[in-house]
């Protein structure tokens, strides 16, 4: 709610987000929503039975990978993966890997791994309103992350 009302009234925290290596108030509701979505599966695994990992490779030290295992269950929790034109944690593979230098990053990709099946949720966060997101970005999304990626 405070993000939401921070764009509504037009607030300035350029200077304010500068101190957390954040350049754009879009960064910062892609981290709380990162942290919403860990703690929304905490809370829905009986974290008894699971061990958690989590690893960063980023300059700024966020988080960019967790991972919850048990015997038979694995979620992993990808934060901002980059993949040019395969990535072999999540084993997706772009097909239109022809142009040279590009690369596909969704905000959160969620693996869920079963003994009968693996299950791919690719999100993308967009801090806008929800008719910007139908009229301009989601079509983008569908083509991007539905028919150019193979599994």
């Amino acid at each position: 709610m405070l993000i939401k009302n921070a764009f509504d009234y037009k607030f300035d925290f350029d200077g304010e987000l500068n101190l957390f290596n954040i350049k754009k108030l879009s960064e910062l509701y892609e981290i709380y929503n990162l942290h919403q979505l860990v703690q929304g599966l905490k809370l829905k695994l009986n974290l008894d039975y699971f061990k958690i990992r989590k690893s960063t490779t980023r300059i700024d030290n966020i988080i960019d990978y967790q991972a919850f295992e048990s015997n038979d269950y694995k979620v992993e929790m990808f934060y901002e993966p980059k993949y040019p034109c395969s990535n072999l944690k999540t084993h997706l593979i772009r097909i239109d890997c022809s142009v040279n230098g590009t690369y596909y990053c969704p905000d959160y990709l969620i693996q869920i791994t079963t003994p009968a099946k693996t299950t791919i949720l690719i999100l993308d966060s967009k801090y806008t309103k929800l008719y910007t997101i139908k009229s301009t970005y989601i079509n983008d999304c569908m083509f991007k992350y539905l028919s150019l990626i193979h599994i």
